[in-house]
Order: C-alpha cells, then sequence, then structure tokens
C-alpha cells in the first residue's frame, strides 16, 4: 500500500502502489503508463498511504479513481483528506435500520421496501435493465448527497514469447493452444501455440509458444521481470506440453491498459452506441470491442458487416403493423368497430 514514484530517464514521474514482495524484490503497480521507463529506473519513496479528498468541494464534481479531477472544472477544493483503505466499523455499533429510503421507484418502494444503511445487491442477466434501475434510483432517491461510482478496470497484459526446438516439446501441437481455469492457481491466463497457427513465425525445427500473464486475476504477474515471467510459464505448462530443459529465445512485451475488462455496464455502453449511430446514414462502427476479439471473430463480423451495408442500397419492404385479433366467446356480441 505505501506510494512511491518512479523516475524515467527523461525526468517524467509515474506514481506507483507496492503490491507484494518476494525476498529482496518489492514489486510496484504503476497508476499511469509506464511507457519510456527502463530497467533500473529511479524509485522515490512518497510520504503516506492513499488518501481521498472529502468536503463539500467535491459536490457535483467528477473524479478519477485517485482523485484527480475529471470534468474540467480545476482543482477539487477540499476541506480535508482520509486514508482511502478506510477504518471498518464495528457490525454491532452500526445503528439497527428502522427508517424506510425512498428509492424514487414506486414498485421498489411498495414491494422491496429499502431501509436506510441497508446494502443492497441487484443481480440480473446483461440487458435486463440493470444500469437503467441504478440511473433511475441515483437520481430520485430522497437523500442530501448521493455518491455514484463507477467501477472499471483496464488491465495490463504481458506476453511472453518462448522458443524451443521441437524435440523439447513432446505435446503434438495439434491445435491452437489452451486456456489455463482460474482453479489451477497459475500466473498465465493462457499459452497459445503460434508456431501451430502460424508456421512461418519460427524456423524450421522450432516451435514458439505464447504466454499470457495479467489481466483481472493476477494484475501483478504483468510486471514481472523476464526470469520470473518465464519461470511461472514453464511451471504452469511444464507437465501438460513435457517440455524439457530451458527455452532457446525469450521475449516480453508489455501492453499496458492494453486489456479492456467488459464488466456489468457493457453491454448498455453499446446498446447506446448503436442508439447514437442509428440515424446516421453511411455510418458503421466494427472492432474488436463487440463480438470477440479472436481473428476468426472479426472475419465474421466483417462478412456481416459488408452485408448490411451491401444491403442499404436495396429497397425494403413495407412493414405491416397488424391489430391484435380479438377472441370472441360464444354468446357475446361483436366488439364495436374494426377488428383484426
Amino acid at each position: 500500500g505505501a506510494r512511491c514514484l518512479v523516475e524515467a530517464p527523461d525526468g517524467e514521474r509515474v506514481e506507483a502502489e507496492v503490491v507484494g514482495f518476494a525476498n529482496d524484490r518489492t514489486y510496484l503497480m504503476p497508476v499511469a503508463d509506464m511507457r519510456g521507463f527502463v530497467p533500473n529506473s529511479r524509485v522515490i519513496p512518497m510520504d503516506g498511504r492513499h488518501a481521498a479528498p472529502v468536503g463539500d468541494g467535491l459536490l457535483g464534481r467528477v473524479l478519477d479513481g485517485t482523485g484527480l479531477p475529471l470534468d474540467g472544472c480545476g482543482p477539487v477544493a477540499a476541506s480535508a483528506r482520509v486514508p482511502r483503505d478506510g477504518q471498518p466499523t464495528n457490525p454491532l455499533q452500526r445503528r439497527p435500520i428502522r427508517a424506510p429510503l425512498d428509492v424514487g421507484v414506486r414498485a421498489i418502494n411498495a414491494l422491496f421496501t429499502v431501509g436506510q444503511g441497508q446494502r443492497l445487491g441487484l443481480f440480473a442477466p446483461s440487458g435486463a435493465g440493470k444500469s437503467v434501475l441504478l440511473g433511475m434510483m441515483s437520481r430520485f432517491t430522497s437523500a442530501d448527497v448521493i455518491v455514484v461510482a463507477l467501477i472499471g478496470i483496464l488491465s495490463t497484459l504481458a506476453v511472453a514469447h518462448l522458443g524451443f526446438r521441437r524435440e523439447q516439446v513432446g505435446h503434438p501441437l495439434d491445435g491452437t493452444g489452451v486456456l489455463i481455469p482460474r482453479r489451477e492457481r497459475t500466473a498465465p491466463t493462457g499459452c497459445l501455440w503460434t508456431s501451430a497457427l502460424f508456421p512461418e513465425r519460427a524456423p524450421a525445427g522450432r516451435v514458439l509458444l505464447d504466454f499470457f500473464l495479467g489481466g483481472a486475476r493476477s494484475p501483478h504477474a504483468a510486471h514481472w521481470d523476464e526470469e520470473r515471467c518465464v519461470a511461472e510459464c514453464l511451471r504452469a505448462m511444464r507437465g501438460m506440453l513435457r517440455l524439457v530443459g530451458e527455452p532457446e529465445m525469450v521475449r516480453i512485451d508489455r501492453h499496458e491498459q492494453g486489456l479492456p475488462l467488459c464488466h456489468r455496464p457493457y453491454r448498455a455502453r453499446l446498446r447506446a452506441i448503436d442508439a447514437g449511430v442509428a440515424d446516421l446514414t453511411g455510418i458503421h462502427l466494427a472492432g474488436n470491442y463487440r463480438g470477440g476479439v479472436s481473428v476468426r471473430d472479426r472475419i465474421l463480423r466483417a462478412h456481416e458487416l459488408a452485408g448490411a451495408i451491401a444491403c442499404r442500397g436495396e429497397s425494403r419492404a413495407p412493414v405491416v403493423h397488424r391489430r391484435p385479433r380479438h377472441r370472441r366467446l360464444a354468446g357475446s356480441q361483436p366488439l364495436p368497430g374494426p377488428v383484426g
């Protein structure tokens, strides 16, 4: 939790947080882009832990995760700063929940009354309207101050490219790769058998394997040094792939903020994007932000988009809106007016 500043050769500094230790090594998690930094960069300890601004000056403001303003309205006029970790309250000292809380939604107020001080979980499948309901409650709840926290992750990804002689790999590599489930408790999240997919990426008699580290499962793993990355990759896959010896070639690529993780608001944002461009003739949006990130998915989506564009110039069949037919009961009189 301690804070540090990492200094680049050009003097630029990026704040980082201590996230772990291993023997005499200290692992830091940067909070910004690390492009331009080199090994053995200077690390400067900072006083105190992360603190959040508080006070009436925050009313109506939009802040990022570090407490800096995002709304372009200048510095935050905070009256004090408190530790971001906070101090948990003794559950036996919490006030009992006795008064109801008007959340502005009559169905909830009547059938599922919320109490002041109550913690409430909202669970539903994608597209069921959770974000809409939260927006209504945030807007209409009877409270002096409403704080909305949007939690999202843009994670760092490290790709370890390991090259072996073919005789070092006992597995036939007759596939594309393997995904490693969380229950295996390994740092790599998957291994792509790159030379099996693209033979020209490895010389004859050689094998190229790409391991992926980082993401939401183990974000600190994306910042390990080369020795640690290689050791963890071999530990995860040596048995399955029947690897013998050490890799002949090692290269680590790190992609800062390169892995967007799609959480609950994701589908709502896609619907908002679709609604925004629905009336803009001639504009079509595509990319790996929707419909999958694999090459196969991108080719399929491209064909679908091409077909949609090609159909734009064709005449559309008229849409006929039919009224619902009313069932006539035996012995009843016909309904007045046209039916059907």
